[in-house]
C-alpha cells in the first residue's frame, strides 16, 4: 500500500494512476484514507469494480458491477476515482464504471494506492502518472 503524504486534511478530488504491470490481481484506489482500517476504496478486479467502504475495520460493500471484456489491469490501464461530499465513482480508462453515495464515510482523508493478490511470492507492483486534481463544488 501507498498513501500521499501531506492529503489528509483533503476533501474533495478526482486522482488516478496508469498501471505499469499486471501482477496484482486486485488494485484499490483509496479515497478519505485515515487509517489502515478506515477509507473508502475503488476496487479493480479481474471483470468486477466495487465501492467498499471500511469503518473501523467494518468492510461494507457499497456497490459493484462488471467491467466491460476489454476492460483488464494491464501495462497502460488508467484506473481513477472521484469523491464529492458522499459520491464516490469509479472510472477506468476515463470511463466511469461504478458510482454511489456513500453514508458514513469520512469526511476527508488522504488517497492512496493498495495492491492484493499476487500469484506468486516476490512480484511488484508498479504504477506512475498520478494525477490529482481538486473538485470544485460550486
Amino acid at each position: 500500500m501507498a498513501y500521499l503524504d501531506g492529503s489528509y486534511l483533503w476533501k474533495d478530488y478526482f486522482y488516478g494512476i496508469r498501471l505499469k504491470n499486471s501482477e496484482a490481481k486486485t488494485v484499490m484506489l483509496l479515497s478519505r484514507y485515515k487509517s489502515s482500517v478506515d477509507y473508502t476504496a475503488c476496487s479493480f478486479s479481474p471483470g468486477a469494480v466495487r465501492i467498499i467502504n471500511f469503518n473501523d475495520s467494518d468492510k461494507t460493500l457499497i456497490k459493484d458491477a462488471k467491467l466491460l471484456e476489454n476492460e483488464t489491469l494491464t501495462n497502460g490501464t488508467i484506473l481513477s476515482m472521484s469523491v464529492e461530499d458522499s459520491n464516490v465513482s469509479c472510472y477506468i480508462n476515463g470511463r466511469r464504471a461504478i458510482n454511489s453515495e456513500v453514508p458514513e464515510m469520512s469526511p476527508h482523508g488522504g488517497v492512496g494506492v493498495k495492491a492484493e493478490g499476487f500469484d506468486e511470492p516476490n512480484k511488484t507492483f508498479a504504477f506512475g502518472d498520478i494525477f490529482i486534481t481538486e473538485q470544485n463544488l460550486q
